[in-house]
């Protein structure tokens, strides 16, 4: 069995306070100067200073496909499976796996994907919860050719930790304004 992968510790400065996201730890904290804020050191996962907060949103006003469909149930079922592990570096490992940078792309459009989705989630049985829907709609987008980055966030009044899903300048999975109350820490693309 190969060694667990590490990813590292991401941080974001939340009203004043420097939160860290420690993801080979699986926890957040408030860190506390004077010492340094490690990152990681894989290109595909980016930290709070390349990330600003989306613009739009994308609603699933399209169309369901078979094919995405299903899809869409095989990546549930694989993120599923990744979170029973327990860990966020389980999650994140499985879904760069799952991840196909070099995959053409689908002439469906964005809004059909979303909409295949959202027509399949109610079917599958499992709470509906950010940390499952979010990077399994990620993992879809990805396999359709999509640059879609799951985004982690978090905010301090209430604490209270979050992830979506963005194309963009837009989040597809949920209103923006929603959205908006979390400050972004970690992003992971394809």
């Amino acid at each position: 069995m190969p060694p667990p992968a590490r990813f590292g510790v991401f941080h974001a400065t939340i009203d004043g306070a420097p939160l860290l996201l420690d993801v080979d730890n699986d926890r957040y904290r408030i860190a506390r100067p004077p010492h340094p804020i490690p990152t990681s050191p894989l290109p595909r996962l980016m930290t709070a200073a390349h990330l600003t907060g989306p613009k739009e949103t994308i609603w699933p006003n399209g169309t369901p496909s078979p094919r995405p469909c299903f899809a869409a149930l095989t990546c549930l079922l694989r993120i599923s499976r990744a979170l029973q592990q327990g860990r966020l570096a389980n999650l994140i490992s499985t879904l760069l796996a799952i991840s196909r940078p070099d995959r053409p792309r689908s002439d469906l459009a964005v809004e059909d994907l979303i909409a295949s989705f959202c027509a399949v989630r109610p079917l599958y049985p499992a709470q509906a919860i950010c940390r499952l829907d979010a990077p399994a709609l990620c993992a879809l987008l990805w396999a359709y050719g999509r640059p879609a980055r799951l985004v982690f966030g978090a905010r301090l009044e209430p604490f209270s930790a979050h992830c979506w899903v963005e194309i963009g300048a837009a989040v597809v999975n949920e209103d923006r304004e929603d959205v908006l109350q979390y400050a972004p820490i970690m992003a992971v693309s394809a």
